[in-house]
């Protein structure tokens, strides 16, 4: 906009300066309102292990969420909802279903073995199918995380092909992406006797589609790091050249190892791995790193786990819960 002055009075000269300054100022305001607010420059979240016994006056696990809760976090991740010494009974289910909604912070839960894939029935007979339903029913519906429920997740059964997988799940914080993996430790829920696998072969389908997944959305939105929650440890100590079958028995974590050493190679950020600690004795989490591949092994009952990432670095700093 230009505008011409000629002035014969100073009063009108004065008029339209004014005028010319309120239009000046009006052209800036598009660009005041899209200014894009200050990236933040941490993230911070908690991550709560898996109870391993519960006391009959004090739950380990409502005493370590409710700590974390304390703070304030991005998101609190549960990496299991019941000990393997707790029975799997719906009621249980219902009772930790609750405590989750009653969160102030956005709660999401990663499945463990203890779960649902140990479950017995009064008799001794295996209820994993049955209790793996039950847990998706009770668990795993909507299009955000428990607790305050303002935590935006992307889950698997989205897609029509993989309907049955609401477990899995993916979602975004700084900048960071994160997924779940439904991978328990009971060697992947592999089971021995011959025709007793079409649960484990289905999982391991929608499995691998879902890394598949997670890696194309990294590359679309050029995130520099791939956060990863599962059970079971997928042996990466193991060589790559190792088969499928081992001395104990089929390895029940040979594709999904195998496409994880995949994906670090074709993912040009960091990748991190978050599951059950396996053959390590219960300590100061750890996080080890192999070239652009991390590590974090987490033993049960151990109460809770602060993380925070510096998202100008990636760098990873690892406290425990007090």
């Amino acid at each position: 906009m230009i505008l011409f002055l000629h002035a014969t009075k100073p009063r009108l000269a004065a008029q339209c300066a004014w005028l010319l300054a309120v239009a000046m100022f009006a052209a800036c305001l598009p660009a005041l309102a899209t200014a894009a607010p200050p990236s933040p420059r941490e993230l911070q979240f908690a991550i709560v292990h898996q109870p391993d016994s519960i006391g009959p006056s004090e739950d380990s696990l409502v005493q370590a969420l409710a700590e974390a809760d304390r703070e304030r976090q991005a998101f609190i991740i549960l990496t299991g909802v019941k000990s393997a010494t707790e029975p799997c009974t719906d009621s249980l289910y219902d009772d930790r279903r609750q405590l989750l909604a009653d969160a102030r912070n956005d709660v999401i839960l990663a499945l463990s073995a203890a779960d649902w894939a140990e479950c017995k029935r009064e008799d001794g007979s295996p209820a994993a199918m049955d209790r793996l339903a039950r847990m998706r029913e009770v668990f795993f519906s909507g299009a955000a995380a428990a607790g305050r429920g303002r935590l935006a997740v992307m889950r698997q059964s989205a897609s029509a092909q993989f309907r049955g997988f609401p477990e899995n799940l993916r979602w975004e914080a700084g900048g960071v992406l994160f997924g779940t993996v439904n991978l328990p430790g009971d060697n992947n829920h592999f089971l021995p006797a011959a025709g007793s696998n079409s649960e484990f072969e289905d999982r391991m389908i929608a499995n691998r589609a879902w890394l598949h997944r997670l890696l194309q959305a990294a590359r679309a939105r050029k995130t520099r790091t791939i956060v990863l929650f599962f059970d079971g440890d997928p042996r990466l100590a193991t060589p790559p050249r190792a088969g499928r079958n081992t001395v104990w028995g089929r390895d029940g974590y040979f594709e999904f190892r195998r496409q994880l050493r995949d994906m670090a190679a074709l993912y040009p950020g960091r990748l991190v791995l978050v599951h059950q600690a396996s053959g390590r004795a219960a300590g100061r989490p750890l996080l080890a790193w192999q070239g652009n591949l991390g590590q974090l092994e987490l033993a049960p009952g151990t109460g809770w786990t602060h993380v925070r990432i510096d998202l100008r670095t990636g760098a990873f700093s690892l406290r425990a819960g007090r």
